[in-house]
């Protein structure tokens, strides 16, 4: 009789199960749109049926969903914070004004502060680069004095007339998100288009009837996307208005 599975590893089990269960539907085919297993074939020989990928692809998202649980217990500990707050009993000294102008902006950015009679300690944890980057300019921080090492920066502004020593935690800064690639529909599109006359002009209508040769539904509004997109990234050049708006392939991607 096989021996029962410690907890964690039986609910890892049991999601992968399901993954695999339900992955024709959560990742349909990036050729063909088809969520089915039986639809999965390319008909333009751009490769064998997908079915195996998928599945992995599907494996893959759980295991990532595993590891991202996983990070998230680990990352309960606590940043070492100075004074949470300055003292509202405290007498007024430029420090002191200081602090209460910052915490008037009831920013969860600023996690403590170290209050001195003419400066100011700042303790921050942004959630983002560009949170990070707003305080910078904020407290005017001279680059030249801040310095980074390992998950946290120490630098020196001023807030109005008042030094400020900054402690910035950068552990739980979000990156910036990388830039989008096309999909592979978009791919195939371009692709196309790279093959036939580079001086052939290009339209919505044209590329909904091409979907429909590679037995791809696609929407009309979806056809317009796609080459906004391919122009966006300089594959193409618009030419005429919003009414009569036609594609051409940019000299770089082999137009003449």
């Amino acid at each position: 009789m096989t021996e029962p599975l410690p907890p964690e590893r039986a609910r890892l089990r049991a999601a992968l199960v399901t993954a695999l269960n339900n992955a024709s539907h959560t990742h349909p085919c990036p050729v063909t749109g088809s969520a089915y297993w039986t639809g999965c074939y390319h008909p333009d020989g751009t490769g064998a049926s997908c079915h195996s990928e998928r599945r992995a692809d599907a494996v893959l998202t759980v295991l990532d969903a595993e590891i991202a649980a996983t990070e998230e217990k680990a990352s309960t500990t606590t940043v070492p914070t100075a004074t949470p707050e300055p003292d509202q009993d405290e007498p007024l000294t430029p420090g002191g004004i200081a602090a209460q102008e910052i915490q008037a902006l009831h920013d969860s950015t600023v996690i403590g502060y170290l209050v001195g009679v003419d400066r100011l300690g700042l303790v921050l944890s942004p959630s983002t680069e560009a949170v990070w980057s707003e305080w910078q300019q904020r407290l005017q921080l001279d680059p030249r004095r801040t310095t980074h090492r390992g998950g946290h920066a120490t630098g020196h502004g001023t807030w109005g007339a008042v030094p400020v020593a900054v402690t910035c935690y950068l552990d739980r800064v979000t990156p910036a998100a990388p830039e989008p690639v096309l999909t592979a529909r978009q791919e195939r599109l371009l692709a196309t288009m790279r093959r036939a006359d580079a001086a052939d002009t290009w339209s919505t209508g044209p590329v909904e009837e091409l979907y429909r040769t590679w037995h791809v539904r696609t929407p009309r509004h979806e056809a317009r996307r796609d080459l906004n997109r391919l122009a966006e990234l300089g594959h193409l050049t618009r030419h005429g208005d919003d009414t009569g708006r036609r594609y051409r392939l940019a000299r770089k991607d082999g137009a003449r």
